[in-house]
């Protein structure tokens, strides 16, 4: 049996359902409904909806059949007239069955059942810190780690060498605790941070400033929508419905305060963000490289503690591993999120949708779909995750604020030894600092002063990088309000005293054999004036 597209509409009186069986065979036709449930059968098709309210019951319904577009529409009167039925386009509650599948390890709670329950009002608490038991002690439990959403899966697919190299950096994850592979991923980050990269791209972001003052779709959305932001503005297109009615119908059994999944959702919206504003809304073929790339979940299988540790490490993977590498950049991202999410589930819905179509297409990271894309957007649409309850998330990401010290990767000490270079390379700052306004000749001491001068400034940011690499690096998660961007003197002046002071040696050294330059030039011309007036002299007697 095939499942039909079709479509929910409502008046105050009816719910409208329209079925498109292109290929019917329309003698066999059966309609049936009455309360919450609705049945249609028309060889080879097969339709079961649970209704999100009750309908009249008809011996024999009324229904229209379009012959153009092979469409039937059936009308069933509701109950109670003039109830709104919620959620009709959220195509997985309508087929679930009473029987759906569950998923994950039965423990604590079912967030979702088909039976009629009392719905949970309590607010969250999305800052609740969560440090699993087994990582304290730096040992796996009994029954052995999983991965996936909400750890709902074994390792078996690393089995697959090949796709996994491709997908993975964490390398045989099953053998280690999620503890030790966060400090494999902070090493690796670490090593693969390139300087040069990030100095190039903070020093020259004239297009970097473009993608920064870029407006994405959501960010329209968001400003239309203000402080009324309403789901019913967003709608679902043909094509999304049709990919929404192909996923699976399933139950979830998870912990009561594991927010594990939630964190790992912003992981994920971060690089699906990045992706479209780098790219200006045109997904390209690195695209999915670039999402499966800047997100640790995806990457890494990285479970998050806290929102704070969530952000900083969307930023240091956006900071060592895409194109643009900027900081500026990574923090505007990081609002694009928190937008999104006030969106609404519609919509992290529909990103979710555009990341798992790239991901199909892109033939080994269609595993990704089946470990996290796949059960996030069955997940999103349940009643345990409603939009109201993803206000409180949006809020405590931003109240989030990241300086470049929080990241962990020395952009401190790396742009201040950056600018001074910068300060001793530049003529004219040191001709406004010398005082001296006349034209200077170039000269090959200066010359050689200048390159023994960046022979220290490279060797120094070298040194810099080494020390960085072998040092542990220990992300901090805490919170500063006060500054963003702001470079404090406790930062920055013991790491450039030492250096500063052999740049000023090295300027006065360049500036004295200058001074004897121009002396001997003096000298010469000296000389050449006495001699043409010896010169003019003799020829007068004469």
């Amino acid at each position: 049996m095939l499942t039909p597209p079709f479509d929910l509409t409502q008046n105050e009186e009816f719910l409208i359902i329209s079925i498109q069986v292109p290929y019917a065979k329309l003698s066999e036709v059966e309609i049936d409904y009455e309360d919450y449930n609705f049945m249609f059968y028309c060889k080879p098709y097969y339709l079961r909806l649970n209704l999100p309210g009750k309908v009249v019951s008809c011996e024999k319904p009324v229904f229209k059949y379009d012959v153009d577009k092979r469409v039937f529409t059936i009308h069933a009167a509701k109950a109670q007239k003039g109830e709104v039925f919620k959620d009709l386009d959220l195509i997985n509650n309508l087929l679930k069955s009473k029987k759906g599948k569950t998923v994950g390890v039965p423990r604590i709670e079912v967030l979702e059942s088909t039976d009629d329950v009392q719905e949970n009002e309590e607010e969250i608490d999305w800052n609740i810190e969560q440090i699993p038991s087994d990582n304290k002690f730096g040992s796996l439990n009994i029954f052995g780690q999983q991965c996936g959403f909400a750890n709902s899966y074994t390792f078996s697919v690393f089995e697959l060498k090949e796709e996994v190299h491709e997908i993975f950096d964490v390398v045989d994850p099953q053998s280690k605790t999620p503890k030790t592979r966060s400090e494999e991923r902070l090493q690796k980050e670490t090593q693969c941070f390139n300087d040069e990269h990030y100095l190039a791209d903070l020093f020259e972001d004239e297009e970097i400033q473009r993608l920064i003052n870029y407006n994405p779709e959501w960010v329209v959305l968001y400003e239309e929508a203000q402080n009324n932001i309403s789901e019913d503005k967003i709608q679902f297109t043909t094509e999304e419905k049709d990919r929404l009615r192909k996923l699976p119908s399933k139950e979830y059994i998870l912990y009561s305060y594991d927010f594990c999944f939630n964190h790992c959702l912003i992981d994920i919206l971060f690089a699906y963000a990045y992706n479209k504003r780098t790219t200006e809304g045109e997904n390209t073929v690195e695209s999915s490289w670039t999402i499966n790339k800047i997100s640790a979940t995806l990457c890494w299988l990285e479970t998050f503690t806290s929102i704070s540790e969530v952000a900083i490490t969307c930023i240091r993977r956006s900071l060592t591993y895409p194109l643009y590498r900027h900081f500026e950049l990574s923090v505007t991202i990081l609002e694009d999120v928190r937008k999104i999410i006030l969106l609404g589930r519609k919509y992290i819905i529909k990103c979710l949708l555009e990341i798992h179509e790239m991901f199909n297409q892109n033939e080994p990271r269609y595993i990704l779909n089946d470990l996290f894309i796949v059960d996030y957007i069955v997940w999103m649409q349940t009643k345990s995750c409603r939009s109201k309850h993803l206000v409180p998330l949006a809020a405590c990401l931003e109240k989030v604020l990241l300086t470049k010290g929080d990241i962990g990767l020395n952009l401190v000490d790396i742009e201040t030894l950056a600018r001074v270079a910068w300060m001793s390379q530049d003529p004219l700052l040191n001709s406004s600092n010398s005082g001296n306004t006349r034209e200077q000749k170039p000269n090959l001491e200066n010359s050689k002063s200048q390159s023994s001068t960046e022979t220290a400034i490279c060797s120094n940011l070298e040194k810099l990088t080494l020390d960085a690499n072998k040092e542990n690096v220990e992300v901090s998660s805490a919170i500063e309000s006060d500054s963003e961007y702001e470079v404090c003197s406790s930062c920055t002046s013991d790491s450039s005293d030492s250096d500063s002071s052999s740049f000023e040696s090295e300027i006065m050294d360049s500036d004295d054999s200058d001074n004897a330059t121009d002396s001997d030039e003096d000298t010469e011309h000296s000389d050449s004036d006495e001699l043409y007036c010896r010169l003019l002299g003799a020829s007068i007697e004469e």
